[in-house]
This record gives C-alpha cells, sequence and structure tokens, in this order.
C-alpha cells in the first residue's frame, strides 16, 4: 500500500480488475507485434525447412496466411509449454517419478489477506493483485520448506505449475520427489 499515491484506481472495484485485464492484454498484443515485425531478426529462417515440407504436402494442411513463429521464450505459447513439459519429463527420469504430489489453492480468508483489506473496505474478490501476492509468498515459503528438508527430508526435485481456478483464486501443483528413507512426519 502507498499512501502517497492516489487510490482512485484501487477503490474503482470491477473497472479496476477490467484495468488489469486491458493493461495485460496491450502488453501482450505489443510482444505479439514486436515477434510478427522482427521474425528475421528472432533467426525464423531455421523453419523454412519445415515450412518448405508443409507446402510439399507433407503434413495435412497449410494455414492460409502469413506464418508467425512464436519464440520458446514466449509464455503461454506452444513451445514454451512443449518445453516446460519436456524439462519436467527430464528431471522425472533423473530423480525418478514423484514420492509425493500437493495442491495448494488460494484461501480468501488467510489471515494476511484479512489483515491487507482490514481498514479498506474491500472484499477479496475485488483485490486480485493482493490475492495473487499472498498467494505467491506462501508458495515460495511452502517450496523453501521442502528444500531445507523440513517435511520429507532431502528433497532431490521438484516441479510447480500454477493455474487459475474459475473463481479467479490461484492454484499450484507441486510434485516432490524426496530422497528415500528420508521422509520425517511432524
Amino acid at each position: 500500500m502507498r499512501g502517497h499515491e492516489s487510490p482512485l484506481l484501487l477503490h474503482s472495484k470491477r473497472l479496476f480488475q477490467q484495468f488489469i485485464v486491458d493493461a495485460y492484454s496491450m502488453i501482450e498484443s505489443e510482444r505479439l507485434r514486436f515477434i510478427r515485425n522482427n521474425q528475421p531478426k528472432l533467426r525464423v529462417d531455421k523453419y523454412s525447412a519445415l515450412h518448405e515440407s508443409l507446402v510439399r504436402g507433407e503434413a495435412n494442411a497449410v494455414p492460409a496466411g502469413q506464418r508467425i513463429i512464436l519464440p520458446s521464450s514466449f509464455t503461454g505459447g506452444p513451445r514454451y509449454m512443449f518445453n516446460n513439459c519436456k524439462d519436467a519429463f527430464a528431471i522425472c527420469k533423473y530423480a525418478g517419478y514423484p514420492s509425493y504430489f500437493m495442491t495448494i489453492t488460494c484461501n480468501p480468508e488467510w489471515n494476511e489477506v484479512k489483515r491487507l483489506l482490514k481498514d479498506t473496505g474491500f472484499k477479496p474478490e475485488e483485490r486480485p493483485d493482493i490475492i495473487s501476492r499472498v498467494f505467491n509468498i506462501k508458495l515460495n515459503e511452502l517450496i523453501m520448506d521442502f528444500k531445507q528438508g523440513r517435511f520429507f527430508g532431502k528433497i532431490v526435485a521438484y516441479v510447480c505449475t500454477i493455474e487459475f481456478q474459475k473463481r479467479g483464486l490461484p492454484r499450484a501443483y507441486i510434485a516432490v520427489h524426496a530422497s528415500v528413507g528420508q521422509a520425517k512426519v511432524t
């Protein structure tokens, strides 16, 4: 909370949420525009052989229009997701199958959320920024506890992914591989 700035935007409730969505859309639009306008700089020529094989008919069909290749660093793109999936498989190949699978879901009734919203008059669903920040802090603390061996002993590897539910609350899925015979029961 910043005391020296106008809280007008934050007090706009649903309009604040619309502003966040619009701002995100503009940022993503600019990222995609940059990728489209800088295809030669992004070394898209490496994929020309792939495109030529599609044109020769070695696949089902070639979509009409200009082909834009998204780099693997574009968050949410198919190559980004595929690379993350391959990384998770590589971790499983190295460390073995996960020992534990956990989920953590944000709870708008957490004391930290209530404390931050106490004097503002807002409901938790009106401040998704606070919900996400508190969830992220709690998730990072949980993962640090795993790494320090507080729950399952020595952790060999872990994979974590976060999604948002229909109600707008974040949820994390965590797969943990602990060393055999090291688990602590507390």
